[in-house]
């Protein structure tokens, strides 16, 4: 069994009150930490939070709606991850689109092969390929979650 260690560390801003995680402070960093995944409501109640930092980890997937909720978001770092792009990662890249003038975000894909190293932001849907159905049923997931 291997021991893997959690470095959590969190800015601290005068006045932020975080009802979710019992977190105070304007930046959540767990970067380089081995994290495979997280719940869709990890983050969710963090109305303030300006930085989350998530890449060096091992993630492959981000919950459609993982970062709802976050309108002060500045800064997101999801690169150096092996993010599969595939349709379910359609609900991140509209995402990105619409912050693209006030988040600057890193995420690359690392699967599949034919996306290696490709910008989740300066991509769209439409680079997915996905079926009608497939994108109808990931917005009626996306219409739940609200």
């Amino acid at each position: 069994m291997t021991k893997v260690g959690l470095d959590v560390r969190i800015s601290e801003a005068k006045g932020y009150n975080s009802t979710h995680m019992g977190l105070r402070g304007k930046g959540v960093y767990l970067h380089f930490n081995e994290l495979v995944d997280f719940d869709s409501e990890t983050f969710t109640n963090l109305p303030s939070l300006e930085r989350l930092f998530l890449h060096n980890n091992k993630l492959q997937r981000i919950p459609s709606g993982a970062f709802k909720n976050m309108e002060s978001l500045k800064r997101l770092r999801l690169d150096s991850n092996a993010l599969v792009c595939d349709c379910e990662m359609v609900w991140l890249v509209k995402m990105l689109q619409a912050k693209q003038k006030t988040t600057q975000a890193a995420a690359t894909c690392q699967y599949p092969i034919a996306m290696q190293g490709k910008s989740l932001a300066s991509m769209s849907e439409h680079d997915f390929h996905c079926s009608q159905y497939t994108t109808l049923h990931q917005l009626s997931l996306q219409l739940t979650q609200i």
